[in-house]
């Protein structure tokens, strides 16, 4: 694939009769799973257990119809202890609401087509929205130490509590 057209990306509310994740590849290049997205779909969505739950909403991104990726929201908190150094001085409570993003999974042929920035532009226009209705201060989400630096630090200013683990709590404030 050369390139994709943003204007052909979908997002909807996942639909399990019309919806399916199973063919989708979420390892990495080098087969691993650091996130454990591959294993989640396997496990969560093949027995329909994810459908039942009614926190949380589950979203496909799909591409020329056809299913590409997908994320899953619900609303939570962010505590005090989790934000950056620079953070902590001008907050404070200490817990905030956020939305966060529990899982996503883009398929191994569509990274680097920036679907992963498509769907944070997408979660965060809905935490605006839903702060415009009750309180949402922030979204969150889990991700891979190597990209908060390289990717969503740099080009989408999200901030992260520097530690030594390989994965790490993103935020940005909504406005």
């Amino acid at each position: 694939m050369q390139n994709i057209e943003p204007e052909k990306l979908r997002f909807k509310i996942y639909n399990p009769l019309i919806d399916d994740l199973s063919e989708l590849d979420f390892t990495q290049n080098d087969g691993s799973d650091p996130l454990l997205v591959e294993q989640y779909v396997k496990i969560k969505f093949s027995k329909g257990i994810e459908n039942s739950s009614k926190d949380n909403k589950i979203y496909v991104v799909k591409y020329e119809e056809k299913v590409i990726a997908f994320f899953i929201l619900r609303m939570s908190v962010i505590c005090n202890n989790n934000f950056a150094e620079d953070d902590i001085d001008k907050l404070d409570e200490f817990n905030y609401p956020a939305l966060l993003m529990t899982k996503i999974g883009i398929d191994k042929n569509y990274r680097c087509f920036k679907i992963g920035k498509f769907i944070c532009l997408f979660c965060l226009g809905l935490a605006q929205l839903t702060n415009e209705k009750l309180a949402c201060t922030f979204f969150i989400f889990k991700t891979t130490k190597s990209l908060a630096e390289k990717i969503y630090g740099p080009k989408y200013h999200f901030k992260w509590k520097s530690t030594n683990r390989k994965l790490v709590w993103i935020y940005r404030r909504i406005m």
